[in-house]
């Protein structure tokens, strides 16, 4: 049975990349299932921070070795620099879809923004910005990117990721198609950072967005368990991140666009 599987990958390249996506669906699973034993919100922010780390390198050190096998390059996680942009892209777009949110959908303001803020939230979202993005972008894209160039890579990294955010349903999570569709906005701008600046710019950008949320949603007076949902969800949410994706790649040097990671 192996070497049959190993038959069919070595003919069919592509399916390579779903090696990252299997890990990252493992580690989630792992992560949520560990961090729920405790109602210590510091506690799952510890747990769900340390299986981030551990599965950055096991998924990182995976890719590593699918890329010798295909003869492409490893993926870039050494621009640690191009952190600043991650985090000045997801700030930007954040405040700029939160402001929105708040004034098309929010009712009376019941607290400000600064105080909606869950310091906890960010540990607890390194964990999933960690794995997914060494899953998705790392792997799914860099490898796509490496075989059949970047706008394969894009495509990859972007409707795929949507549809995993199904999966969230195994959490509690409402997933209709309007997350849907908004993940895969973010996972396409996700993927042209991590194209255009390397790993730590998709990364922070994810993390930063992850942790502000829940922050905008609270500001915005919604109370509702699928409150994040609705906000990454929400037609004025896609339209700024479509915008943004518009800007990255039309903007500025376009030679990652015509280059494969070989």
């Amino acid at each position: 049975m192996a070497g049959r599987l190993a038959k069919l990958v070595g003919t069919k390249r592509y399916l390579w990349i779903l090696v990252p996506v299997i890990l990252m669906l493992a580690l989630t699973i792992a992560m949520e299932f560990l961090a729920s034993e405790t109602d210590n919100v510091w506690a799952r922010g510890i747990v769900a921070g340390a299986i981030g780390v551990v599965g950055l390198f096991v998924i990182l050190t995976t890719v590593r070795w699918i890329a010798s096998r295909l003869q492409i390059s490893a993926p870039n996680v050494t621009a640690w620099h191009n952190v600043a942009i991650g985090l000045a892209v997801g700030l930007l777009l954040s405040v700029t879809c939160g402001l929105v949110f708040r004034f098309l959908h929010g009712d009376s303001a019941t607290t400000t923004f600064f105080a909606a803020i869950q310091p906890a939230g960010f540990l607890r979202n390194l964990g999933p910005a960690l794995i997914e993005e060494a899953s998705m972008r790392a792997g799914v894209v860099h490898l796509l990117n490496g075989l059949y160039g970047p706008w394969v890579g894009m495509a990859g990294g972007s409707l795929p990721f949507g549809l995993l955010h199904v999966f969230g349903r195994l959490f509690g999570n409402e997933v209709g198609v309007s997350l849907v569709i908004g993940t895969t906005a973010s996972g396409l701008l996700l993927s042209i950072l991590y194209l255009r600046f390397g790993f730590w710019a998709a990364f922070a950008c994810h993390w930063i967005w992850n942790s502000l949320a829940s922050a905008w949603v609270m500001y915005a007076g919604i109370t509702s368990q699928n409150g994040i949902q609705q906000f990454e969800g929400a037609p004025e949410t896609v339209i700024v991140l479509v915008v943004a994706c518009a800007c990255l790649i039309t903007i500025g040097d376009k030679r990652w666009l015509r280059s494969h990671t070989e």
